[in-house]
């Protein structure tokens, strides 16, 4: 079973689009520009570094850079059991999750980051990660050092983040070092994040979530603020107005997901810093975790996934055969917004009540361009390759959108 993990800001780097220009998720790019009145494009492709790294660009280009990984994916017919993000991905997640919209996704991510630039620019404060300490060791260490200085994220079982005031901040790792603690690194951050003092931050963005329709998740969201799976659209309004200033508890998130049975973890968008954790913590070891970062890692997925492709990399005959396979399947993606209709190569029974519909091809069909495979409302759709029909990814007699994947094929081109 798959769990998809976003990441969250910090993960961002320049020019970190540039590879997915030509690949049909990028338009989601487009889509957000036009939505936001920005042009999404110069963030992804051209912004500096430093300007990148300002809390609003680098919160919104790491929210879109990962909605354009998970589209690919999707596109490929892969879907998560379970979902979550860390501190600004788990706005990612509920997109995924189908709880918030695409366009409210953006309307929140906008709204958090600037909030969030505004209340760093009223407070002096800034994070810290602390290694080779536990996390009740953290906690003794920022008490002594002042009321407003927490543990922000509990990343793992050798890694904790601290938040709060530059001089509480300071006083905390001096204890922490008393402590034992093998090792603290002031973060290039710009606010004391997940603390009391993003509260005018969190007024801002209650405010907007008041705004948003939240819908019942079609895959349960690992939320931060109690490390538990959620699906109740009432849920998510409460979760989100509290995580900008509490805990992000992210080992407690890998413990949740190691409970769910989850086999392998796959993290979509920039960085690697999520897989990382989950290689070295102790409850995922059994557990295979990658990154997609690029076009071309999504072999990465094909051989996770198909054990017939499985661990050939190390065969230099071998090293090109996800690459192949990619190339090789093709995914047809509706024309237009309306009802869809599949081909008479389907057969269809309703054998069993719990699944929408049970799809049987006739007989091996092997495609020409231009045959015509279905239709969407009167518009017919026909194969844009040469090939052999392999099924479907949407469900006929139901409402698709423009772009939304329809049918699979293994191209003979």
């Amino acid at each position: 079973m798959l769990g998809f993990v976003f990441p969250g800001q910090g993960s961002q780097k320049s020019g970190m689009g540039k590879s997915w220009v030509s690949h049909p998720a990028f338009d989601l790019v487009g889509e957000a520009s036009a939505i936001l009145g920005q042009d999404m494009e110069y963030l992804l492709l051209k912004a500096p570094i430093e300007e990148l790294t300002s809390t609003e660009n680098a919160q919104m280009a790491t929210f879109l850079q990962s909605l354009v990984v998970l589209d690919a994916v999707e596109r490929m017919g892969f879907d998560p059991v379970v979902v979550a993000g860390h501190s600004l991905g788990e706005y990612t997640a509920l997109v995924a999750s189908g709880a918030i919209s695409f366009q409210d996704g953006l309307k929140l991510v906008q709204v958090r980051g600037t909030a969030m630039k505004r209340a760093t620019n009223k407070t002096t404060g800034t994070m810290a990660a602390v290694l080779g300490s536990d996390l009740s060791t953290a906690e003794i260490a920022c008490s002594l050092a002042g009321i407003d200085c927490v543990v922000a994220n509990d990343n793992s079982s050798g890694q904790i983040v601290i938040s709060g005031p530059i001089e509480e901040l300071d006083s905390a790792i001096l204890h922490l070092k008393n402590l034992g603690a093998k090792k603290t690194v002031k973060l290039q951050v710009g606010g004391a994040f997940h603390s009391r003092l993003m509260l005018s931050a969190k007024d801002a963005l209650v405010e907007s979530l008041k705004s948003i329709e939240f819908r019942q998740a079609e895959i349960p969201v690992i939320t931060n603020v109690d490390a538990l799976p959620h699906s109740n659209a009432q849920d998510f309004f409460v979760l989100e107005s509290a995580q900008l200033t509490s805990r992000v508890r992210w080992r407690q998130t890998m413990a949740k997901l190691a409970e769910m049975n989850v086999g392998s973890l796959v993290e979509l968008g920039p960085g690697t810093v999520l897989s990382g954790l989950a290689k070295r913590e102790p409850c995922l070891k059994e557990v295979n975790s990658i990154s997609i970062e690029t076009p071309e890692d999504l072999d990465k997925l094909l051989q996770l996934t198909n054990p017939a492709i499985k661990n050939l990399d190390d065969d230099p005959k071998h090293r090109t055969l996800g690459e192949a396979l990619h190339t090789k399947m093709r995914v047809i993606l509706s024309p237009a917004s309306g009802i869809f209709y599949a081909s008479e190569y389907f057969e269809f029974e309703n054998k069993n009540p719990n699944i929408p519909f049970e799809k049987i091809l006739k007989n091996l069909v092997m495609l020409q361009v231009g045959d015509q495979i279905g239709k969407v409302d009167d518009l017919p759709i026909l194969s844009p390759f040469k090939g052999t029909l392999k099924g479907l990814l949407a469900i006929p007699t139901r409402r698709v959108e423009r772009g939304e994947p329809l049918f699979w094929m293994v191209s003979s081109d």
